[in-house]
């Protein structure tokens, strides 16, 4: 054992620290997958804000760019089950990891930099 572990040391010390301060961050704003309403969490609202978009004619106004559900930020903020469509498959995915113990998005629940979007997350 104290042979793995010496051997372990070892190799950290030649491959050296690993960068803790990437150059870039990611472009695009911080959100949290799922959050359609853009309230800073992922709640009942966000399912339905989504249901009622792609069934009430559209009028609930889009969190990221306002080019439509297709544009990259939309898709990745909205498509939580990530099957590359945003459709009522989302809205139901989103409702089972709420209220049934269902998988969280493949994203995650942490927020999460999205190219188009502004600044949402607080925590």
């Amino acid at each position: 054992m104290k042979q793995n572990i010496l051997a372990a040391i070892q190799s950290a010390a030649q491959s050296g620290p690993g960068d803790p301060c990437p150059a870039e961050l990611p472009s695009g704003g911080a959100q949290k997958p799922g959050d359609f309403n853009q309230d800073s969490r992922v709640d009942i609202s966000d399912p339905i804000a989504l249901l009622s978009h792609l069934f009430g004619g559209g009028t609930n106004p889009l969190p990221c760019e306002a080019t439509g559900l297709d544009s990259e930020g939309n898709r990745a903020l909205l498509n939580v089950n990530a099957d590359q469509a945003v459709d009522i498959s989302d809205a139901v995915y989103l409702l089972d990891d709420l209220f049934m113990g269902g998988p969280p998005p493949p994203m995650g629940r942490a927020c999460t930099r999205l190219p188009g979007c502004s600044e949402r997350c607080s925590g």
